[in-house]
């Protein structure tokens, strides 16, 4: 599916239809684009949505910050992973593991775990024109 998003309120719009239409299903998003795409800010309506209690941040220092979720047992963990070099990485930090526990998963600049991962998943690809039209393509994998 892709969408174009003028604007927050319709990246807001798009958050409620991507929380009822995905995340039933899936747990585990990856999110591309370039810096300033949206990524971040997509995330953070998401986990409003999902019921997260915790202010929510870009984890791109801290690699991965994890939400509780206010009426459910899941987490949400939000990784960023911009800053790594080399996928030996992803074992020191412990986001192996996330793939494939049972709480979300969402991780902005995944190419350097995606090749650890093969099962179902969303991904999100974020692209702007000069004129900060966003256009979002979600892809069931």
């Amino acid at each position: 599916m892709e969408y174009i998003v003028h604007n927050l309120e319709e990246m807001n719009k798009l958050a409620d239809l991507f929380v009822k239409s995905y995340l039933q299903s899936f747990r585990k998003v990856f999110f591309y684009g370039g810096i300033g795409a949206g990524k971040t800010t997509f995330i953070k309506m998401i986990c409003a949505r999902l019921g997260v209690i915790d202010f929510t941040s870009s984890p791109t220092f801290s690699l991965v910050n994890c939400y509780q979720l206010q009426h459910n047992k899941l987490s949400v963990n939000h990784a960023d992973l911009y800053r790594l070099k080399h996928s030996e990485e992803i074992f020191d930090a412990g986001l192996y593991e996330l793939l494939f526990d049972e709480d979300y998963f969402f991780v902005e600049w995944p190419e350097i775990i995606e090749t650890f991962y093969d099962d179902s998943l969303v991904k999100v690809f974020f692209e702007m024109d000069d004129e900060e039209i966003r256009y979002v393509r979600i892809q069931l994998c």
